[in-house]
């Protein structure tokens, strides 16, 4: 996202605070780099996971909602089928040749609720590896990186004679639990994709942002760029290369964007006293100003 800010607005409030012998030397670059900061720290709020799908926040709640959300997508629930399920959790006999002769290919399973299932043999894989379930599930996600429900409910079942034939594919519990573990563990990599772009401005403007521990366990796929001048030409630019980042939508640039520039009219005039602290102290070790 580059941002575009309301420029007359930050200068009246800099003219306020040089008047006033606070912040003397306070450019206008300054202040749009400090406004940067906080659209990169809105950014990464406002990222996926949501809590309950409609609360944003870096918490754990976020966290929780994020991994229980892969889960769902990965062994089931609800709308949800899921693509893997456990070999052991259910009794099955095609190790052992079973095949359905009614429907050929297919092994038959029974699920503790009695329902009799056919498994396609290319989908029951007692030597499946992790690096197959990973093939399969990349082959059945969509663009923004989740498993839809539409898929899961029409793909991955459909009846065969008397039987319901599925197409979720059946491996060893340990390898399964093994590879769920793995891609819950990536939970808060979008949030991490600002973090470059939130520690560059940071820097610039004497800030020290907090960053929880689960989103800054990631590298932080992300970049920036800063053309700003000492007149407030050029723009901040702040870009996410998360590998599913089709998830963020244009609608949440735009909010932040008229949340930052809100801000400058109702918020920066009551912060000008702390801004002035931290520009004139010129020290990464400041503490961040919160509105």
């Amino acid at each position: 996202m580059s941002i575009q800010f309301d420029i007359v607005g930050i200068e009246n409030a800099i003219d306020g605070l040089q008047k006033t012998g606070k912040g003397l030397g306070l450019t206008l670059q300054w202040m749009v780099w400090d406004i940067a900061r906080l659209a990169a720290a809105d950014c990464m709020k406002y990222s996926a996971p949501w809590a309950g799908g409609k609360s944003a926040g870096n918490g754990l709640e976020q966290k929780k909602a994020g991994e229980r959300s892969i889960g769902y997508e990965l062994l089931g629930r609800g709308d949800f089928r899921g693509l893997f399920a456990a070999m052991e959790e259910i009794p099955y006999s095609a190790e052992k040749g079973n095949w359905s002769r009614e429907a050929p290919g297919y092994a038959l399973l029974r699920n503790k609720a009695g329902a009799v299932w056919l498994v396609d043999k290319d989908f029951f894989r007692p030597h499946a590896s992790e690096a197959d379930l990973r093939r399969f599930h990349l082959a059945n996600r969509t663009p923004s990186g989740h498993v839809s429900r539409s898929q899961n409910k029409g793909r991955n079942s459909r009846t065969i004679g008397r039987w319901k034939a599925s197409n979720k594919l059946y491996a060893k519990k340990t390898v399964v639990d093994s590879y769920v573990g793995k891609v819950k563990a990536r939970v808060g990599e979008m949030k991490a994709s600002w973090i470059p772009a939130l520690n560059y401005f940071a820097q610039k403007t004497n800030s020290s942002p907090r960053i929880p521990r689960w989103i800054a366990r990631h590298a932080g796929e992300g970049e920036y760029a800063d053309t700003v001048g000492a007149d407030g030409s050029g723009r901040a630019t702040l870009t996410s290369n998360a590998h599913h980042g089709p998830a963020l939508t244009d609608g949440s640039f735009a909010y932040v964007e008229k949340k930052r520039n809100a801000d400058i009219g109702k918020w920066l005039p009551e912060r000008m006293e702390k801004i002035a602290q931290r520009f004139n102290a010129g020290t990464p070790a400041a503490a961040a100003v919160k509105a």
